[in-house]
Parts: C-alpha cells; structure tokens; sequence
C-alpha cells in the first residue's frame, strides 16, 4: 500500500490529470485500490484515467465486473466498504461513482498493440518479472521506457529485480523504490 499512495501522491502534485497503468492488473484490486485513494486523498477523480491490462480474459472480465467477496476486502474498514462498495448477495460491487474513470483491456505488453494505449504517467507492474529470465526483464522494462511520460514513475514488486539499464534512474523515497527516465 504504501507504493500507491505514494503514486497518488506525486500524481496529485505533479500533474494535472494522470493517466496510470496496471499491468498486469489481475482482478482489479490494485486499479480500484488506486482509485480508492486518488478519491480519499481528494484527488479530482476527473483528473485521473486508469487503465488495468492483462493477458487472461477471465481476469479482465472479473475487472469489469467489480464484484469481490469479503475476504478480497479485508484490508478495508467498514468505512471504506460502505464508501466504495454496494453489499449484494454476500458480495461487493465496486461503485464506479465514487472513483476514478477505470478501464481494462486484454493485452500482452509484448504486443506492440500496448503501444496504442499512449502514454502513462505512472505505471505499476508489481510480481510479473518475477517469472521473467534477464533478457524478458530487460524487453519488460524497455517496453515500459516507451510508453511512460518523461517525469512519469515505474513502480515495480519488491520481488521484481530491474535488470541494469541505462534508460532509468532507481529512486527510493519514504521506504518505497520506483524508476523515472534517466
């Protein structure tokens, strides 16, 4: 958590709207979740685009649908449940309203189709190159060099190793790493 929010919080100071992306985004946790904070932190929503891609459909279908069961909410208080959340039949629906435009796409970031979603100011990719040799750790970040703003951030998993490249400068700030444009 304390990689989003402090995404959200150089996102709210240094641009005007901001565009993130989340790749792979799963189920959606990680978009919504940012979302959740870009609103709490008072953050005009209609400012912020977030885009969630993975290669599973099923995954990007269940994005779409916003529907999580109680224990995928267990960080949240009933606050925030209550806030985000519609309670139907045992589960909870994500209320679009309240957050950030949210979108999600199948796509593999090996695809040059990625590069027809633009650029991104922030970008997370958190447990992915964990399952990556050097050389597509290497093609990862170089993909990602291509389609982050020039002031945007990279933010990886602690478990995810950047291969040395020349393209960015490591940052750690507040105990949380990210990578900018060298």
């Amino acid at each position: 958590m304390p990689q989003l929010q402090a995404a959200i919080y150089y996102a709210r100071e240094e641009f005007d709207s901001v565009r993130i992306l989340c790749a792979p985004c799963s189920t959606g946790d990680e978009a919504y979740s940012l979302g959740m904070l870009a609103h709490s932190n008072l953050f005009d929503v209609n400012r912020v685009s977030i885009v969630g891609v993975d290669i599973n459909s099923e995954a990007i279908d269940s994005c779409k649908k916003g529907v999580y069961s109680e224990r995928s909410l267990h960080r949240l208080n009933d606050n925030q449940k209550n806030i985000y959340f519609t309670k139907r039949d045992g589960k909870y629906e994500i209320k679009r309203e309240m957050l950030p435009r949210c979108e999600f796409n199948v796509a593999n970031i090996f695809d040059d189709a990625i590069f027809k979603l633009g650029k991104f100011d922030i970008i997370f990719s958190r447990n992915m190159m964990i399952y990556f040799n050097e050389e597509f750790k290497l093609k990862t970040v170089e993909r990602f060099h291509k389609i982050l703003s020039d002031h945007g951030r990279l933010y990886v998993g602690h478990a995810d190793l950047v291969p040395f490249t020349t393209l960015y400068k490591k940052h750690i700030s507040n105990r949380t790493t990210y990578y900018a444009k060298a």
